[in-house]
């Protein structure tokens, strides 16, 4: 019985956890993977992540068609292929992949935009996801981002957790003026 519980606390904490991750933080997990650079500015738009490649837009499931037009614009913006990993949180969701891939195929763009599901293209990294999260709440993420300037601020800021925006590392955005970030 105890055994029983102690697993369905854990299924219970994992759920929670699947529910909080958001798309930015699984661009930083998969861009942690593909070290390429990310929020890369374009015309009209940001490449979730640009390598020397591929121009791709990380979206969730549901979204799959906004995924298609903006794979599409950031590849022309950028002279790489583009590129789309579809993060597929359950079951239920497999349905989006199957849809996106339909359409690609019937419009013929399978050669000419690469899709990646999430989590079962990259296994080894979904596998580390629980630590990479875990890890990203810690210590070193000892500054705050606001979500629409893009500006870093740090613990003595006033702004610090003071704005709409999540706990970043010092590699991201831009430092603010006052505070240094």
């Amino acid at each position: 019985m105890k055994n029983l519980l102690l697993i369905l606390i854990s299924l219970c904490a994992l759920s929670l956890q699947a529910q909080r991750i958001s798309e930015a933080q699984y661009v930083r997990l998969l861009n942690d993977e593909w070290k390429g650079k990310m929020e890369y500015t374009v015309t009209s738009g940001r490449v979730d992540i640009l390598t020397d490649e591929y121009a791709i837009e990380v979206e969730r499931a549901s979204k799959w068609k906004q995924a298609i037009g903006q794979a599409l614009w950031y590849g022309l913006q950028t002279e790489r292929k583009p590129g789309i990993i579809l993060i597929v949180e359950n079951n239920e969701e497999y349905k989006y992949f199957l849809q996106l891939n339909s359409v690609l195929q019937h419009a013929g763009l399978t050669e000419q935009i690469t899709v990646w599901q999430y989590p079962d293209d990259f296994p080894e990294l979904a596998a580390r996801q629980n630590d990479f999260f875990n890890t990203e709440l810690t210590a070193d993420k000892a500054f705050w981002l606001t979500d629409g300037s893009k500006v870093r601020h740090n613990s003595s800021c006033r702004y610090f957790k003071a704005t709409r925006g999540r706990a970043c590392t010092t590699e991201e955005g831009t430092a603010c003026r006052r505070c240094g970030g």
